[in-house]
C-alpha cells in the first residue's frame, strides 16, 4: 500500500524496490510502504519458518573444546561451524585426573569442556570455573532435565554445568565359553571369585568398577549401622577412660571387653557383607558377627552386676554371670543360623532378661 493507504501499484512496487536497492529509502520504509512488513508479521504467526533465525555475524574465530574419546558426533560440530564460521578445535582427554592437573598446571585455552558430574565442585572451589551464561543456551530447557543429573551442577544456586551425556553400565559375557547366566551384578562378582576367576576383565574406571561392586554388595549403610559404628566408638572412649584412671580394677578389662566385641561385631560384619569375599570368609565372619553381639549381651550383664568395681562379691552374682555366658553362646548359635537377617525381636528379649537379672541381682 501506498503512504496516502491506496493500494500500490505493480511499478510503484518496482520504483519502491529500486530505490531500496540503491539505499535511497530504509528497510522499514520500504517493509511500510509495499505492505510487506505486515504480511511478513502475519505470516509468520502462520509459518514459523518465515520468522527470524539468530544472527551468526558477530561470531568469528576458534572454540577450543575438550570432551572424551566418542562422546562427540562430528556431523553436529561440522554443522556448527558451518552456520557460524566458526572452528571447533577438539581436544580428548582419558580421565577427570588428567583433566584436573592440566586445568591446575593453568594456560590449557579450553573454552568448554565436559568433566563428570562429581568433579564439578571441585572446579568450583578451586575457582577454575566459571557460572554459565544461560541467555547464551536458548535452547536449554531445564524441565526437560532429570533432576539427579541437574544438581552436581548446580552449587549455591548457581549453575556451572549443564548435563550433556549419561549412560548405563552392564556387563558382556562370551555364550561360547561362558555356561552360566548371571542376571545380576551379585551373580557376576560371584562368578568372578568363583568358575571365572582370572578370565574376566572390569573397567578400569573406578566409579564404574565400585558402582558395580556396590550394586552387589548385601551391606547397606543406613543409621543401624551408622548407630553401632557411634556406639562401638563410645564404648571404646569410655573403655580408654577408665583403664587409664582405674586400671587395677575388674571394671576396666570388661568395658574393654565390650568395646573390643563391638568393634568384632562392626568388622566381621563388614567382612561379611563385601561381595568379593570368598564363601568360606562370610561364614568365618557371621561366626564372629553372632559371638560379638551375643557376647556383648553378656559383658552387659557382667558389667551391671559387678558394679562399682567389676567384683562380683556373692555367689549368686556369680551365678548369673556365668548363666549369661552360657546363654550368649546359645544366642549366637541361634543368630547364625537366622543369617543374613537380624532376629530384633530375640536380641530384645536377650537384653530385656539380662536388664532385668542385672537390676534384681
Amino acid at each position: 500500500m501506498s503512504k496516502d493507504k491506496g493500494i500500490i501499484t505493480a511499478q510503484q512496487f518496482v520504483d519502491e524496490l529500486r530505490r531500496y536497492q540503491k539505499g535511497s529509502v530504509t528497510r522499514r520504509h520500504f517493509l511500510g510502504v509495499t505492505g510487506l512488513g505486515v504480511a511478513t508479521a502475519a505470516l509468520s504467526g502462520a509459518m514459523p519458518g518465515l520468522k527470524p533465525r539468530q544472527a551468526y555475524a558477530a561470531l568469528s574465530g576458534t572454540v577450543n573444546f575438550t570432551t572424551w574419546p566418542n562422546y562427540f558426533a562430528q556431523a553436529n560440530l561440522d554443522d556448527f561451524t558451518a552456520k557460524t564460521g566458526v572452528k571447533i578445535n577438539v581436544t580428548i582427554f582419558g580421565s577427570n585426573e588428567e583433566m584436573l592437573a592440566k586445568l591446575q598446571a593453568g594456560s590449557t585455552g579450553w573454552d568448554v569442556f565436559v568433566p563428570t558430574n562429581y568433579t564439578i565442585s571441585t572446579y568450583k572451589s578451586l575457582d577454575l570455573i566459571e557460572p554459565l551464561d544461560m541467555k547464551l543456551l536458548p535452547n536449554y530447557d531445564v524441565a526437560a532435565q532429570e533432576a539427579r543429573f541437574l544438581g552436581p551442577g548446580t552449587i549455591d544456586g548457581v549453575v556451572y554445568a549443564v548435563p550433556k551425556d549419561w549412560g548405563t553400565t552392564g556387563f558382556a559375557i562370551n555364550t561360547k565359553k561362558v555356561t552360566q547366566n548371571p542376571t545380576s551384578w551379585k551373580e557376576f562378582w560371584d562368578l568372578t571369585q568363583g568358575p571365572l576367576s582370572v578370565k574376566v576383565m572390569v573397567h578400569d574406571y573406578q566409579l564404574t568398577t565400585i558402582g558395580g561392586a556396590l550394586k552387589a554388595s548385601d551391606t547397606v549403610v543406613g543409621p543401624g549401622r551408622v548407630l553401632a559404628c557411634v556406639l562401638v566408638a563410645a564404648w571404646s572412649v569410655a573403655a580408654v577412660f577408665v583403664v587409664v584412671h582405674r586400671p587395677h580394677e575388674l571394671v576396666s578389662r570388661l568395658v574393654g571387653a565390650g568395646a573390643l566385641a563391638g568393634g568384632v561385631a562392626v568388622i566381621a560384619d563388614a567382612f561379611e557383607g563385601d561381595p568379593g569375599t570368598s564363601k568360606s570368609t562370610k561364614d568365618l565372619a557371621a561366626v564372629f558377627v553372632s559371638l560379638a553381639v551375643a557376647g556383648l549381651v553378656a559383658i552387659g550383664l557382667h558389667l551391671v552386676l559387678g558394679l562399682p568395681d567389676g567384683a562380683l562379691d556373692n555367689r549368686t552374682r556369680r551365678g548369673f554371670v556365668i548363666a549369661g555366658y552360657v546363654g550368649a553362646l546359645g544366642l549366637a548359635a541361634y543368630l547364625y543360623t537366622q543369617r543374613p537377617e537380624v532376629p530384633i525381636g530375640a536380641l530384645v528379649v536377650a537384653v530385656g532378661i539380662a536388664g532385668a537379672v542385672g537390676l534384681v541381682g
